[in-house]
């Protein structure tokens, strides 16, 4: 990999980051002991993948962009388990949003344009936030965004990212 940067890393030893391809671009991946995984999202317009968390279920968190001029960021969700991606949209976004961290229970963060959120997945008791379904294929992934300075939603996140410390487009490439 030319000029990788890890960004994250689960119990089993699984890290996601991004790296510099053969066109000049960057690419996510995803090492899992001695297998390396490059990660393009399936989308004709995306130049840039980038992968930020991973969770000890194997689902990884990032976004896309189009790259110059316009650098539009799409987040995404990433199975490493299928290969498949699920976007993630947020209402009011106007050409940002980036997925970062991922706990194993589901919750993660969300940077955008819009705000700063914490995604809270139902059936949790999610603590005030705009309950949001992203779409009907989407199920697992119906749940409250919180905003990111809200006392209780942080107070809340943080016991679930503590705890967790102690759909489809077409799947990706293998090396």
């Amino acid at each position: 990999l030319t000029s990788p940067v890890a960004r994250g890393i689960n119990k089993s030893g699984m890290i996601v980051g991004r790296f510099r391809n053969s066109d000049g671009n960057q690419s996510g991946f995803v090492q899992n002991g001695d297998t390396i995984t490059q990660v393009d999202y399936p989308d004709e317009t995306a130049v840039n993948t980038f992968l930020y968390g991973i969770n000890d279920k194997g689902i990884a968190t990032g976004y896309w962009d189009n790259g110059a001029p316009d650098n539009i960021d799409r987040g995404f969700i990433y199975d490493t388990n299928t290969g498949a991606f699920q976007a993630v949209h947020v209402r009011g976004e106007n050409a940002l949003t980036d997925l970062e961290g991922i706990s194993s229970t589901g919750w993660f963060a969300v940077r955008s344009d819009a705000g700063n959120f914490i995604y809270c997945p139902l059936p949790h008791n999610c603590p005030g936030g705009t309950e949001i379904s992203l779409g009907p294929k989407l199920h697992a992934l119906r749940g409250r965004l919180l905003k990111h300075n809200a006392p209780q939603a942080a107070q809340q996140a943080q016991r679930h990212w503590d705890a967790d410390l102690g759909r489809q487009l077409p799947a990706s490439k293998t090396h």
